[in-house]
């Protein structure tokens, strides 16, 4: 089956690239002033904002995790390969977001807080059901920085007291980050939490099926993955 990355930003469109430009939403007086600035590595964002910024959007080239695939694959593929690029996969339950600096203030990751309601598989010590746990994601998040609220690169579109099937692995660190898009369980059926970032026409391959059979695919993949060759 052919495949390929997409390495281009799935995000909305916004004027004024790779440029400190103002952009203010709407024509009346008082409405929201919009900044976009380039991501640039080692200048603190802190140190590019200016009296009166409200928020700014910064920028840098990032994928949204997915595959584009220049046909759909079987969702029995897509959950061995998940299974194959990942160390555990739960349901979790969203409890925390929130935006942290990086080390040199030039880029903000997300951390998220939440308790897996149900282990599907795991090849990592410590991961179980009910036992809290944080994800770090490292190609966006959102800050208050004084006064002005700042986005860096594609949000995590997750919201407290969801429920969310996430494929994870860790790091060197021990953190735990997500390696494939984060799907929404929304009346037992997975939702593609980037669909509206997405290009037209593309889809993830497990967005509209049912959690239970994504589950039983899931497992069998990783049973495949343990089981003596």
């Amino acid at each position: 089956m052919s495949r390929r990355w997409t390495s281009r930003l799935c995000a909305v469109v916004l004027a004024c690239i790779g440029a400190d430009v103002p952009f203010v939403a709407g024509a009346d007086q008082g409405a929201t002033r919009v900044r976009t600035i380039p991501y640039q590595r080692g200048i603190s964002i802190a140190s590019r904002l200016l009296e009166g910024d409200q928020v700014v959007l910064v920028q840098r080239e990032e994928s949204t995790e997915g595959l584009i695939f220049e046909s759909e694959p079987a969702v029995a593929w897509y959950a061995a390969y998940s299974v194959g690029s990942s160390h555990a996969a739960v349901v979790l339950n969203v409890q925390g977001i929130h935006g942290t600096l990086a080390d040199d203030g030039s880029w903000i990751y997300t951390e998220v807080l939440g308790t897996p309601s149900r282990v599907i598989f795991s090849s990592i010590p410590g991961v179980k059901k009910a036992q809290p746990m944080h994800l770090h994601y490292e190609h966006g998040g959102e800050l208050q920085i004084g006064g002005c609220t700042v986005k860096a690169g594609v949000l995590l579109n997750l919201q407290i007291g969801g429920s969310y099937l996430v494929f994870f692995a860790w790091d060197s660190a021990g953190q735990f980050y997500p390696t494939r898009t984060i799907m929404e369980i929304h009346r037992g059926r997975l939702v593609d939490t980037w669909r509206s970032i997405k290009p037209v026409g593309k889809r993830e391959p497990l967005d509209g099926v049912s959690l239970d059979r994504a589950v039983k695919e899931i497992q069998k993949a990783a049973r495949q993955l343990t089981s003596p060759r």
